[in-house]
């Protein structure tokens, strides 16, 4: 009789700094899938980003072990930032898959995300390693998103679920912003990492 394997959900960014919108998708991803767990993966050194805009890595899993420390169904895992690679998908489900064989994964994404997928590095090697979970808000185009997940589905052989989400629109640069403007963060992000900014004085 095969084992039945734990299913682990994967939500991956800069998370600089982790708010309240990156939570609400977790949160609707352990419901709506029936995740065992949410695991949140910040990134280590990105392809895509300028390191100097983004706080470092050990101020960014502070803030999301603070803003998930309430919570049994989140964990933190430092695998990208414990790395001296370039942070890419492919790499980390590889190491996940290697390192808990008793793991089945599924890797959360924007809507947007699923647009930009085929240009990502090895994407058909993700879609080897895991369900791809399509975080989907109000006001998106379903059936053109279904459109574009037909046909990763017959590129790469996906599997994708589209994941129903509350429509709210956060996002860190926006964040950033406001501090940098000396605005009111206060309901965009967790209150623990709104204190852990004002200690640290981040993004002034």
């Amino acid at each position: 009789m095969t084992e039945k394997k734990r299913r682990i959900g994967l939500i991956g960014g800069t998370f600089n700094p982790i708010h309240n919108g990156h939570l609400l998708i977790a949160e609707n991803a352990l419901d709506q899938y029936r995740l065992d767990k949410v695991y949140f993966i910040p990134t280590g050194p990105s392809p895509h980003k300028e390191d100097a805009l983004i706080a470092p890595p050990g101020m960014r899993c502070d803030m999301i072990q603070r803003a998930i420390s309430d919570h049994s169904g989140f964990e933190i895992s430092t695998i990208e930032t414990d790395s001296v690679e370039k942070s890419y998908t492919y790499r980390t489900l590889e190491k996940l898959t290697e390192n808990h064989p008793e793991n089945a994964f599924f890797f959360i994404m924007g809507g947007d995300s699923v647009y930009e997928f085929s240009s990502w590095k090895n994407p058909k090697r993700i879609c080897e390693l895991c369900t791809l979970l399509v975080a989907v808000r109000d006001g998106m185009d379903k059936r053109k998103l279904e459109e574009c997940a037909n046909d990763l589905r017959a590129r790469f052989h996906a599997e994708i679920e589209l994941l129903d989400t509350p429509n709210v629109s956060i996002s860190s640069r926006e964040i950033r912003e406001r501090i940098r403007k000396g605005l009111s963060i206060r309901y965009l992000v967790p209150k623990e990492v709104q204190a852990y900014i004002k200690e640290n004085h981040l993004y002034e």
